[in-house]
């Protein structure tokens, strides 16, 4: 029988080991072009160089997510290609005849594999993917806003320095890396490689709260990563409840992608000096995602 502190090394190396990954891809360019410009680098190449380790970071562990066969189980589409693939056996596992597949459609209403299942997984992928992203949106209002109300130590200084390396570069920059390329490298580093390993040993509460947790120390400061690990808790919840990393890749952008056009529209400096505006917003967000949530565990529990 493993002991407890084998198994607490090898769950701190399924956390580990993603980052490590990152943090090698990251310093390489890092390297070569603080090298280029003297030994010093500038605060614009920030972000390009964040999104260029991202996209890298991603093809690496996303190849070894597949490799290992990581994932949670799935509903929806993948669950109506299983029962096509379970009819088809049913009736000989042979390719299907004229005759074989009027008998199918005679005995189920619908052709298996033919066209008409994949338009139903095609609807039911624009609902998780809209709920998903309902999801993102939600906590990045409630948790913002948040702690507008609720300032922690450090918060303003360390918003001011985020803010000059990820939100001066121009607009479609920052939707690029911000939006899509550094949530697809986070999900597989924390949800993807973390929580998905994670959970074929715990149940889902503790291996949410231990990868939130992890994800909110990846990111540095306390303010953000008290935000990083309230939003990493619901987005591991949005992959457990969907079977899809590509939900919470789709709710980590979402999230991103509004406080980059809040911030493009400078809405939290005027909501900022409206105390009760921003807690009506934080309450409407924390809605909007626990309505977000509460859809997709309910369609998962349908066999949606």
């Amino acid at each position: 029988m493993e002991s407890g502190v084998r198994k607490g090394f090898r769950f701190l190396w399924y956390l580990a080991y993603p980052l490590l990954v990152y943090e090698v891809i990251y310093e390489l360019p890092v390297f070569v072009l603080a090298s280029a410009e003297g030994g010093r680098l500038q605060r614009e190449a920030g972000l390009p160089i964040l999104g260029l380790a991202s996209a890298l970071t991603a093809a690496v562990l996303g190849w070894q997510y597949r490799k290992l066969g990581l994932g949670m189980p799935r509903s929806g589409w993948e669950r109506t290609r299983q029962t096509a693939e379970q009819a088809r056996k049913a009736l000989g596992g042979t390719r299907q005849t004229p005759e074989r597949t009027s008998l199918a459609l005679d005995q189920t209403g619908q052709a298996p594999g033919r066209a008409s299942d994949w338009e139903g997984g095609l609807a039911k992928a624009g609902s998780w993917i809209f709920w998903s992203v309902l999801v993102g949106m939600g906590a990045c209002l409630c948790f913002n806003h948040g702690l507008m109300l609720f300032p922690l130590p450090g918060q303003e200084q360390a918003l001011r320095e985020i803010g000059e390396v990820l939100y001066t570069p121009p607009l479609w920059m920052q939707v690029l890396c911000t939006g899509l390329l550094t949530p697809l490298a986070e999900e597989l580093m924390f949800r993807g490689m973390g929580y998905a390993r994670l959970r074929r040993e715990l149940p889902v509460w503790p291996a949410a709260l231990i990868t939130a947790v992890w994800f909110g120390i990846f990111h540095g400061t306390l303010s953000q990563g008290v935000y990083a690990a309230l939003t990493g808790f619901l987005l591991a919840l949005v992959y457990e409840w969907t079977g899809r990393l590509s939900a919470a890749w789709a709710a980590h952008g979402a999230a991103n992608v509004l406080a980059v056009g809040l911030t493009a529209a400078a809405a939290e400096d005027w909501v900022g000096t409206r105390p009760v505006l921003a807690g009506a917003i934080a309450l409407a967000g924390a809605a909007i995602a626990a309505l977000g949530l509460w859809r997709l565990k309910t369609e998962s529990e349908a066999g949606a």
